[in-house]
Parts: structure tokens; C-alpha cells; sequence
């Protein structure tokens, strides 16, 4: 089961992994909020944080996204260097920000390959190979 939350705010370093994709961030955004909305799974985008109007230049517009099957944990994922005056109709960059256990949030620099693994398996496993899109790593 899947919970998704969608916030804006915060950029910054130590992403574990960006996925690029050659269509437009509205696109994508619509083909992952679909795979999150599948039958399997379950989808609460909270009113609180869904504020598009929230969105500052240059930074990122972050999605939550809650596991809740063994290992509990929240992804953080963003779409990168996305800017409402820069819209790339033809491509954008996702990237997964860090990992949240319950008690600490995680980010690159915090992990160790094994585990940056099993992560980044687990978001393209559950999530990403169910997209209509497909994506390149970076």
C-alpha cells in the first residue's frame, strides 16, 4: 500500500538518484499520480500541502510518497530545476531526494551503497516500471 503526499518547498544537494524522462513534468506528474492511484495502492494527496501557488523559482516541487509494507518508509522525490517560466515541454528530470524511517531523514551522503539500492529498486520496482513513460537514469 501506498500513501502520496504532495508538498512544495526545498531544493538542495545530496539527491540519491535523479530519473529523466522526454516528456513534459505535467505529463509525468499525471502518469506517476496514475500508478500511485492504481488499484494496488492508495493515494491522499493532503489539501494542507497542495498548494501550487507555493512553488518558488528554481527550487523543487516535492512529492511524498509512503510505503507502507515492510520497510515503513517515506521517499521524498522532486521534479528537479523545475520552474514554471522555464516549462520544458519535452523533457524533465525526477529525482529522488532521501528516506524517511519514521525516526530520521536520510539523503545520499547518509547512505551506503547497499541500501542506496535496495531503495532506488524499490521506487522503480513499485512505481516507476508501472509509468506509461519509461526513464533513463542520470
Amino acid at each position: 500500500m501506498i500513501l502520496f503526499l504532495l508538498l512544495t518547498d526545498v531544493g538542495g544537494s545530496g539527491h540519491i538518484q535523479f530519473y529523466s524522462f522526454d516528456k513534459s513534468k505535467e505529463i509525468i506528474n499525471a502518469d506517476f499520480v496514475s500508478v500511485i492511484n492504481a488499484a494496488d495502492s492508495i493515494c491522499d494527496v493532503s489539501e494542507e500541502y497542495n498548494d501550487e501557488n507555493t512553488l518558488r523559482d528554481g527550487w523543487i516541487k516535492d512529492i511524498y510518497v509512503f510505503f507502507s509494507s515492510e520497510p515503513k518508509e517515506v521517499y521524498r522525490l522532486g521534479f528537479a530545476y523545475y520552474n514554471e517560466e522555464w516549462d520544458d515541454k519535452f523533457s524533465c528530470d525526477l529525482a529522488l531526494i532521501g528516506v524517511f524511517d519514521g525516526v530520521y531523514w536520510y539523503f545520499n551522503r547518509d547512505m551506503k551503497l547497499k541500501e542506496k539500492k535496495r531503495i532506488t529498486e524499490r521506487l522503480e520496482r513499485d512505481i516507476l516500471s508501472k509509468m506509461y513513460h519509461s526513464y533513463s537514469k542520470k
